[in-house]
């Protein structure tokens, strides 16, 4: 099977994106076969499968959050915020976290008798 964009994958139904998948990951348990007794011919062959499941595989999740978060979700991507931008933004955000001050030598020795456990 030839490289996959992703603008294709995007754009195909999720009954193609599950055929899709299926097939490449039976071409992939080939290739893996092959890979154990060493007579793969395009040993780069199996980075393009791999690669092309996991852009199926997130264009599928993503589909699947748009569908699940509803029109808000659409809005605040096409805008390029996240949601954490719009929790600062309305103040429900959390604050900075404080850096941690360096521990001291004896310090770290009992901290690191207090969490190991034998």
């Amino acid at each position: 099977m030839a490289i996959l964009k992703f603008k294709t994958i995007k754009d195909s139904n999720p009954s193609e994106l599950k055929s899709k998948l299926h097939e490449l990951r039976l071409e992939l348990m080939k290739l893996n076969s092959q890979r154990a007794s060493k007579s793969v011919s395009n040993p780069g062959k199996i980075k393009e499968i791999r690669r092309s499941i996991a852009k199926i595989l997130t264009a599928m999740n993503a589909k699947r959050q748009s569908a699940e978060l509803g029109a808000g979700s659409e809005e605040r991507r096409a805008r390029g915020r996240g949601k954490k931008a719009e929790e600062k933004e309305n103040g429900k955000g959390k604050g900075k976290k404080l850096a941690e001050k360096p521990l001291k030598s004896s310090d770290k020795k009992e901290n690191n008798k207090k969490l190991t456990r034998y």
